[in-house]
């Protein structure tokens, strides 16, 4: 394989990170990288098992003189989230990433890098292939659907681990020490609506240029999500004909990501006075967000009149709908000062035959706010005459008081780099909450390397923090070899 990156260490790693960029691994399409992995460890001669979801499990025993010591669990997950810009030609179904170094980033040409969470599986590849490492046992789970629920975690058969001590790979920058995590709950929010002959005008709406990002580390950044911009679009549409009709709304591709576009195709009495109204209403809003959206835009031109278009007393109700979804962040945290403890991601708009659906991402480190939040929803569809499903919910993670494991990984990061280490807890959801609750006991710390902008196609890799976090880990195990 021609690699990209030249000149740099830990040289196995980021090269096996290479090696997974060129395997397509979005959520639910990890059969060919979870039969590659498998067939990695195993050649490496360790103990290989992979379960029914694809979820992999692996035990590295330790090295000599180590054997008998308490093993150590290394924990992160395979798949991607696969996002793309409007006008890259790239399919993750089958492509490979065309990765490229900017200085001391990694970057991948138009679409996201799956450093996120790929910089833990190449860290656990390096760490399988050592044959000169100082170490106890060796544990490691790599799940798959991480991104889309943490369906394959909710899946992990703990049996095959014996570790009492776990760090998950799968939290960014470097230099932070996470503790404790949200827990979530999806809530999907849908208005069937009677197809019948179109009649009117028709115009098309288009946000474009937002920044995106992931909704739990980003939400608290002040950035603006597309579906909630087209929801006041067609509200400002609504205010100024009545009841008018829609053909398509779509926006936004991942509930746990911030949309950055969203379209629409609505029909209306008059289309000059429409696209007049938006382009009135992209001043305004340019106005308020346009601080930290500078590339924003919002606009509408006329269109061929289609067949069909939905009836306009069920759109004008899921658009009210659609506009008073809650969104954003909704409390903050008691426990430390300036985190967010409970929002909401207006993730995912779309049409579906008939019927208009919004999917939204609830976050929550408190299960009784998560759950208000939902009530919420489900008392506003009841009072627009729609339906709503909860889905994929998942725990929390709670900080422990005391955490050996904790103390250890602070301390040899001190020893490293001379600096301390922050203790932080992450609104984002993580694989830790599903496998505390799996593994009662289970002393958990959550590190990675310096990963930005991740979600997006902006998503860029530090790669000397890349090689201070291997560092680090294998400083870890060395101590906790030599009894640590």
């Amino acid at each position: 394989m021609n690699y990209v990156i030249h000149g740099r260490e830990p040289e196995d790693a980021l090269h096996y990170f290479e090696d997974i960029c060129a395997i397509p691994h979005g959520s639910g399409n990890e059969q060919a990288i979870s039969n590659y992995l498998y067939h990695f460890f195993e050649t490496q001669g360790l103990t290989v098992k992979k379960d029914e979801m694809g979820n992999l499990y692996a035990r590295k025993e330790g090295s000599p003189g180590y054997e008998h010591l308490p093993a150590i669990l290394l924990q992160g997950h395979m798949d991607m989230v696969c996002e793309k810009n409007s006008d890259t030609i790239h399919d993750f179904e089958k492509d490979p990433l065309q990765l490229f170094v900017d200085g001391n980033f990694l970057r991948a040409k138009g679409t996201t890098l799956g450093a996120d969470d790929g910089t833990a599986v190449a860290y656990m590849m390096a760490i399988a292939s050592r044959k000169d490492l100082v170490h106890p046992p060796v544990e490691m789970l790599i799940t798959v659907q991480e991104e889309t629920g943490l369906d394959g975690a909710a899946a992990v058969d703990p049996s095959f681990f014996t570790a009492k001590k776990m760090i998950n790979l799968d939290e960014s920058p470097e230099g932070f020490a996470f503790v404790s995590c949200s827990g979530g709950l999806q809530v999907k929010s849908c208005k069937k609506a009677e197809r019948i002959p179109a009649r009117g005008q028709a115009i098309s709406i288009k946000v474009r240029g937002l920044l995106g990002g992931h909704s739990g580390n980003d939400i608290n950044a002040g950035r603006a999500n597309s579906n909630k911009i087209m929801a006041r679009a067609l509200m400002t549409l609504l205010d100024e004909f009545g009841p008018y009709s829609l053909v398509s709304v779509c926006g936004g591709s991942k509930p746990n990501a911030i949309p950055r576009e969203a379209d629409s195709l609505v029909v209306v009495p008059d289309a000059n006075k429409a696209i007049q109204c938006i382009h009135t209403l992209e001043t305004q809003i340019k106005a308020e967000i346009g601080i930290n959206e500078k590339g924003f835009s919002l606009t509408a031109q006329a269109e061929k009149l289609p067949q069909t278009m939905l009836d306009t007393q069920d759109c004008a109700d899921f658009i009210r709908l659609f506009f008073l979804l809650p969104e954003g962040i909704q409390t903050y945290s008691m426990v430390m000062k300036d985190h967010t403890d409970c929002s909401l991601n207006t993730g995912v708009a779309e049409t579906e035959g008939d019927t208009l659906c919004v999917l939204s991402s609830i976050r929550s480190a408190v299960a009784t706010q998560k759950h208000m939040v939902a009530r919420q929803i489900k008392e506003l569809c009841t009072c627009f005459g729609a339906q709503y499903e909860f889905l994929s919910e998942y725990p929390g993670w709670a900080m422990a008081e005391h955490s050996p494991i904790r103390d250890l990984v602070c301390r040899i990061y001190r020893e490293q780099t001379g600096k301390e280490m922050e203790i932080n807890i992450t609104h984002g959801g993580l694989e830790s909450g599903l496998l505390a609750d799996k593994m009662p006991g289970m002393d958990i710390i959550a590190i990675g390397p310096s990963n930005y902008e991740f979600h997006t196609p902006d998503e860029h890799l530090d790669l000397d923090s890349f090689a201070r976090t291997f560092d680090l880990i294998l400083r870890v195990l060395k101590a906790l070899a030599q009894g640590e």
